[in-house]
């Protein structure tokens, strides 16, 4: 039997032919071990009536909220019951007769809504979470959608700098100093992760001042509850498409469907989470691509992919706030940086030693105003970066500097478990 190519190699290999996570074929973090076999669960599906998309947009009027909730359903239904839950038990539910055209619609207003922050602005406490459930009768027979949803308002600030634009995230109505750690999968063998490990890390990155964490591309999509349990503990996610560090072959049409497919299943099942805050295409895959210029239809596809065929998609087009590529050179293509933003891979690639962390460029020391925004480095001193939103990169710790006392939100040490490497956005 042919070995595959594998290694964490920039170059073209056979592996991406297999929709696996990069992570197994091995990384500077993790060993090589392909997974095969199913590690989930598997259940036969014989239901006569199947919900196969709910969806709850918010949309804000001063005090006020409506909740939105759009379905979609095959088979025959007699009529529905969609109720939402407050946090404190209070029940509103709305019944109606399922139309011929296999869908529901209906608006629920909320006068004064409980407002889902993150960990570092509540004060640590469990985030207030509304639950829309979605009751399709058939005779006796009951088919049922439930999803947990938090009121908040976020959007990306991308505003013009003398030297670049900003990159910093808006959390009802309140720019915050993002700060967190690149999540990898918590596991080697994936079948031993479960709720409790979940957990147990990411109530370790809250109690470390975290606010966000970047689900890395080189791994999978997260099981439901580790988004259930950042929607909780008000931790926002930066979430890639499981795609790092490899060319793909979206020139292949089975390739690129089965691709297409697996981001609107995945889409579809997240965007409820008030917890994800944004969609990044891929992990490198802009900066990987100078190796493969033997193979240029690689580099063809690959951009054609994440910046016109992605963007352009029916359910992408839903997503509030999505990046087509790596951020660190996605929306400026030609450099490594977005703009006045610019990640340190060299503290991450040489390990934290005796790097200092330290407040950005020289410039800075000149600044006439407070900084409240700014780009925390690990990395050699004499190394030129601008002021913009916060990026940690270290390997095992997070270390805060003493200039970050004219920020509104100070960063502890903390030196963080094995299952993350720290970062923060833009990603890495």
């Amino acid at each position: 039997m042919k070995r595959i190519n594998s290694g964490a190699t920039a170059g073209v290999t056979e592996i991406t032919f297999l929709r696996k996570p990069q992570y197994q074929f091995g990384w500077d973090w993790g060993p090589e071990i392909p997974v095969s076999g199913i590690y989930g669960s598997v259940y036969i599906d014989t239901d006569e009536v199947r919900i196969t998309d709910m969806k709850v947009d918010t949309v804000f009027d001063n005090s006020a909220v409506t909740l939105h909730v759009s379905a979609e359903f095959t088979g025959a239904a007699d009529g529905y019951i969609l109720s939402v839950t407050a946090p404190d038990g209070t029940v509103v539910d709305k019944r109606g007769i399922a139309g011929s055209d296999n869908k529901v619609d209906r608006d629920f207003l909320i006068d004064d809504p409980m407002i889902w922050e993150t960990a570092d602005i509540s004060g640590g406490k469990k985030q207030p979470l509304y639950t829309v459930k979605l009751c399709l009768t058939k005779g006796k027979d009951n088919y049922v959608a439930t999803k947990r949803i938090g009121i908040r308002k976020l959007r990306l600030i991308r505003d013009k700098l003398p030297d670049g634009s900003d990159f910093c995230f808006e959390l009802n109505g309140r720019r915050i100093f993002a700060k967190g750690a690149n999540w990898i999968p918590a596991d080697a063998m994936p079948d031993r992760i479960d709720e409790e490990v979940f957990r147990y890390h990411l109530q370790a990155a809250v109690n470390a001042g975290f606010n966000m964490v970047r689900v890395w591309g080189g791994g999978f999509y997260e099981h439901d509850k580790f988004y259930d349990i950042c929607d909780e503990l008000g931790l926002l996610v930066w979430q890639d498409c499981a795609v790092a560090c490899r060319p793909c072959p979206f020139y292949d049409e089975k390739y690129l469907k089965n691709m297409l497919s697996e981001i609107d299943f995945n889409v579809k099942r997240l965007r409820h989470h008030p917890s994800l805050a944004l969609w990044c295409g891929n992990n490198e895959l802009e900066d990987m691509s100078i190796n493969w210029i033997t193979s240029r239809k690689y580099i063809d596809c690959t951009y054609d992919f994440f910046y016109r065929i992605l963007p352009g998609e029916k359910v992408v087009c839903t997503i509030d706030i999505f990046a087509a590529g790596d951020p660190n050179i996605s929306i400026v293509h030609t450099t490594f940086s977005i703009g006045s933003c610019r990640a340190n891979w060299n503290a991450w690639a040489q390990g934290l030693r005796t790097f200092p962390a330290r407040l950005s460029a020289p410039t800075t020391k000149k600044a006439s105003k407070p900084i409240t925004s700014a780009t925390l480095i690990c990395g050699r001193s004499g190394t030129d970066y601008r002021t913009s939103n916060i990026t940690v990169r270290a390997r095992r710790a997070f270390a805060a500097s003493s200039a970050l006392k004219a920020s509104p939100t100070s960063v502890p040490s903390a030196i963080m478990p094995g299952k993350m490497k720290t970062i923060c956005s833009p990603t890495s």
